[in-house]
């Protein structure tokens, strides 16, 4: 990959035009990426509250030599890139960020099967706080005294990453991929910490995907590690969108691979595993959700629909969708030239799947934006779907979008990460 990319209006009339012609001689005009140079520093949260915490300094770096040399284990969250966006506000939530993730209840059975073996795992919700114990990293608290590991738990690395960003490449099935890592100043080597992969757009790429989403300040704030995969050819398999030069490519797999690399590199939770993306991306979240709910424990499309011609998950998977109604690359309406599924199809099936009740319920209305949560699922899963509308091909809370109108009245990134520590495996 090149050096970080120069984001400046100016190029991005390049990178859609460039799109554009990749649309039309591939036949999806539903299909797209975006990029952009700075995030805006105000939007609001799905309860309403407005952000009110400054972003964590990406420079500082918690001090964790007590619990090390104690032993104490708890489950945090790490991050992205803090290099960028200075200006960026985020809410934290009454609780100090670093404490997001501990208040998760872990107190279910992790005897189950690995994640080759597709198990019906269960999504639960955080509403129960727990005593994350003593022992080594990787232990969880159980029914019964002690601990024991969660065998989807690599050991941690001694030699890990280090805080800051870090650039890799995998081969996987005959291919070769690049990624982007962004560790989190508040990365601790010994403690479980939680990771989001981050899908670019079609025709994008990874650097392009850390800017437009700007997840680093939010993975610095939340303390989780954010991965963003680079595809051989800039488009991701995800079903039957998308696919330009290699239409069998096991994208699939290699998300799959990425993770069990990613536990090699860092103490990564494997019960805390997300995926995330734009457009291509989006579609590429959502198959992973029908595909290896195994492995990921909950994902966050953001403009990209279902794809598969199939979807049966293993489980019912929580799910968080974004869209903006006026976007004509991915219909919201569903249709074009690719056929899609429309978007409100799209959560209604997902709501179908997992059990829930039988209509939406109104969580957020605010200016352009709307959202409608599906509860009552099992496995106390959720799937949210919040429409913006006349908005483009956009990710929400990025003030500039080259696609066409855009909205910073709740902002994906944040959001999906409020909603990813509410669930995990």
């Amino acid at each position: 990959m090149n050096g970080p990319d120069d984001e400046r209006p100016a190029r991005w009339a390049l990178a859609a035009a460039r799109a554009a012609i990749v649309w039309a001689a591939v036949g999806a005009l539903q299909l797209g990426c975006g990029e952009s140079e700075e995030r805006p520093g105000a939007g609001r949260d799905l309860r309403g509250r407005a952000d009110a915490g400054a972003r964590a300094d990406a420079s500082a770096r918690h001090d964790h030599d007590a619990a090390r040399d104690s032993g104490a284990v708890q489950h945090g969250n790490g991050g992205l890139d803090g290099s960028a966006d200075t200006g960026r506000a985020v809410d934290v939530g009454a609780a100090p960020a670093s404490d997001a993730w501990a208040d998760v209840d872990l107190g279910h059975d992790m005897s189950g099967p690995d994640r080759d073996a597709d198990p019906d795992g269960g999504g639960h919700d955080g509403g129960g706080d727990t005593d994350a114990g003593d022992g080594d990293a990787g232990t969880a608290p159980i029914d019964i005294d002690g601990a024991v590991h969660d065998p989807r738990d690599a050991p941690c690395p001694d030699d890990g990453l280090e805080p800051g960003d870090h650039e890799f490449s995998l081969e996987h099935d005959g291919a070769r991929y690049e990624y982007l890592v962004h560790v989190p100043p508040g990365y601790d080597p010994t403690v479980r910490t939680p990771l989001v992969l981050n899908w670019h757009g079609l025709t994008s790429n990874a650097r392009r995907q850390r800017d437009f989403s700007a997840m680093n300040p939010v993975a610095d704030a939340r303390n989780f590690i954010v991965v963003y995969p680079n595809s051989p050819d800039t488009s991701w398999n995800a079903g039957t969108c998308c696919r330009i030069f290699v239409r069998d490519r096991d994208d699939v797999g290699f998300a799959v691979a990425l993770v069990d690399e990613m536990q090699t590199r860092a103490c990564i939770d494997a019960r805390r595993v997300y995926s995330t993306g734009f457009s291509n991306g989006g579609y590429m979240s959502h198959r992973l959700a029908c595909e290896r709910a195994d492995v990921f424990a909950a994902v966050a499309p953001v403009s990209g629909t279902l794809s598969p011609s199939t979807c049966n998950p293993s489980r019912p998977i929580p799910v968080i969708h974004f869209h903006g109604t006026a976007d004509r690359n991915v219909r919201y309406e569903g249709g074009g030239l690719t056929r899609a599924v429309s978007v409100p199809d799209t959560l209604q099936g997902w709501a179908d799947r997992n059990g829930c009740a039988p209509e939406p319920a109104v969580t957020f209305a605010e200016d352009d934006a709307t959202c409608e949560t599906w509860t009552d699922c099992d496995d106390d899963v959720e799937v949210t779907l919040c429409s913006f509308e006349g908005v483009a091909h956009c990710w929400p809370g990025q003030a500039n979008c080259p696609y066409g109108a855009t909205t910073t009245t709740l902002d994906a990134s944040e959001e999906a990460a409020r909603f990813f520590e509410r669930f995990h495996l």
